[in-house]
């Protein structure tokens, strides 16, 4: 049973991926007609002699726009079954969470249903971040489609001052068929991204006191907007992004949350916001699954654990001083 928000169907594709891969086929037969009536064209001028004109580049023409128009279906296929595969995932962990919480609840608790509401409630945004996601991929491979609908048919496409077509049309050919953005040249000088996000990482490392740093997790990602502007994420695992007291953001930086692991949190906001991943630290190693999910959404992800510490080891490393 998909739970909550995550029944809402404006969150869902609305069209099946077998409808666009059933209409990229059609194109791509239309194409190969209008490439063999071209090559029959072209061998009929060639029988009748000299002094034929050689056969018109309609047929050509045609067989391109068919081609272009097969290769935007596939992709909106790819996205479509990506959506929606990344919905279901969701609906299954917020399942799974409220299996849990009903099986670890005494009876009568009065506080089941707040913990559920709060369950759904994240779901909500992560299947909202989700589709956000999805109709800006969407727009992106539309834009790049106009482009090469207009390549397809001999027209040179001139990019009006600020319009951001090349731009889109860039970052849609960026996209692998399985939806994931592969660019790299946006990126600043790996090195010092990394060393820079570490160092934040352990500022924020002492902002977090007492026994709140038995449970809070932070980490830091250096990403890159659409624009090719350096961004900084902040990343936790408590709920909506919340930053204790002795945390402050800079200029420039964001927060994300409700994630069990602060990467995720860092990640769902930049699929939500059109960011490009970059590196991202963490103050604990991530298991395998969640360090592969990263990688394939653009990320690399790294730990510094000098940078943490829990509450104990924190009081052990000033006694050591104190003795010293």
């Amino acid at each position: 049973m998909v739970p909550g928000a995550l029944g809402d169907f404006r969150w869902w594709p609305r069209v099946e991926p077998a409808e666009y891969e059933t209409y990229a086929e059609a194109c791509r037969e239309r194409a190969a007609l209008f490439r063999d009536l071209h090559l029959a064209a072209d061998e009929c001028m060639r029988a009748l002699g000299d002094g034929m004109s050689a056969p018109a580049t309609v047929f050509v023409c045609a067989a391109g726009v068919e081609t272009t128009r097969a290769g935007l279906a596939e992709s909106l296929a790819a996205l479509s079954s990506g959506t929606a595969a990344r919905l279901e995932d969701l609906a299954a962990r917020a399942a799974a969470d409220v299996h849990d919480l009903r099986a670890q609840a005494s009876p009568g608790d009065e506080g089941l249903g707040f913990a559920i509401g709060l369950i759904d409630q994240r779901a909500e945004a992560h299947a909202e971040a989700v589709a956000e996601e999805a109709e800006r991929r969407a727009r992106l491979l539309g834009a790049n489609h106009v482009v090469a609908l207009a390549e397809a048919q001999g027209v040179t496409v001139t990019e009006p001052a600020g319009s951001g077509l090349t731009g889109a049309g860039m970052l849609a050919g960026a996209m692998g068929r399985d939806g994931v953005h592969r660019a790299r040249s946006y990126r600043a000088d790996a090195s010092s991204a990394l060393a820079g996000v570490a160092e934040r990482l352990r500022e924020l490392g002492e902002g977090v006191t007492g026994p709140a740093r038995g449970w809070v997790r932070l980490a830091v990602a250096s990403v890159t907007d659409e624009a090719g502007r350096a961004r900084i994420v902040i990343g936790t695992n408590e709920l909506d992004g919340y930053l204790r007291a002795g945390i402050l953001l800079r200029d420039g930086e964001s927060v994300a949350g409700n994630e069990e692991w602060p990467e995720l949190s860092i990640a769902a906001h930049c699929a939500a916001h059109g960011l490009i991943g970059g590196p991202v630290v963490g103050a604990q190693p991530l298991p395998d699954d969640v360090a592969g999910y990263l990688r394939t959404q653009g990320f690399e992800p790294s730990s510094a654990s000098v940078s943490w510490a829990p509450p104990e080891e924190v009081g052990d490393a000033a006694q050591d001083q104190q003795h010293a």
